[in-house]
């Protein structure tokens, strides 16, 4: 959703556009998941090229349009814009009513998941990255979970005792 992408999306006014093709496939799943590479800045730069992803804010639209129900945050692009953007990011995606797994703005959120309920099937969601950042208990600002091993088997066995159905992001 960021660079060039994200540069067409503002120039054409038409934040669809990334999922105009396979929106009706997402939005009739019961449950839509998806990576979200990359933060949502309130304030640029919103960089063209390059390895660096910052996202328009307005990008969440095209999220919203797709259906998506919960996102992976755990992953290498998503501190691109630092404590703010995570930050902003997440406020967004809960404004959005759309679940952020893998971070949040404490350590026990960051691997506390999501949970979702279809059709009578609870559903829980993690994430993890190989980047995690501030992943201890009483970090400071935005945590990301990295893929320690024996934190993810805590984490799973955690949600499997509140869910049906335990579903892993490893970044």
């Amino acid at each position: 959703l960021a660079r060039a992408l994200g540069e067409r999306m503002e120039r054409s006014g038409d934040y669809t556009l990334p999922f105009a093709a396979i929106a009706p496939t997402l939005s009739a799943a019961d449950i839509a998941f998806g990576n979200l590479e990359g933060p949502f800045c309130e304030q640029p730069p919103y960089t063209k090229e390059g390895m660096i992803f910052r996202v328009l804010p307005r990008g969440v639209e095209s999220l919203v349009f797709a259906g998506f129900d919960v996102v992976a945050v755990a992953n290498n692009h998503f501190s691109d814009g630092g404590n703010a953007c995570m930050e902003f990011s997440l406020a967004r995606l809960r404004e959005a009513k759309i679940a952020a797994v893998g971070a949040a703005l404490r350590y026990e959120d960051a691997h506390a998941g999501a949970m979702v309920m279809r059709h009578g099937v609870r559903f829980a969601f993690l994430g993890y990255s190989y980047a995690p950042r501030n992943d201890a208990p009483g970090a400071k600002n935005a945590a990301m979970a990295g893929r320690d091993p024996a934190q993810v088997r805590r984490d799973v066995a955690a949600a499997r005792a509140r869910a049906d159905v335990v579903l892993v992001s490893l970044h």
